[in-house]
């Protein structure tokens, strides 16, 4: 057993805009709700031990939260807040 008492941590986190296929071919600046997948691992910064994420389905949730099948790593859908309107 570790004797790390876990007090530190190392988040990592990658974005990506998720891309449905009639958008491939679309007018670039064109203006429309942004999907974002947000991929997220922590670790404790000492140890090195990971996190698991709990209470997340594994698998791909386009609508909300998943996680990987081992559950290290959250994946999260987002969308992009228009700041413009009241």
């Amino acid at each position: 057993m570790s004797t790390c008492k876990h007090l530190n941590f190392k988040v990592h986190a990658d974005c990506g805009r998720m891309v449905e296929e009639h958008e491939r071919v679309s007018i670039p600046n064109e203006v429309k709700p942004q999907t974002v997948q947000v991929d997220l691992t922590i670790e404790c910064a000492d140890c090195k031990a990971p996190l698991q994420f709990l209470g997340l389905r594994p698998g791909l949730n386009l609508q909300g939260a998943a996680c990987s099948p081992d559950g290290l790593e959250a994946r999260l859908a987002c969308i992009i807040q228009d700041r413009s309107k009241p």
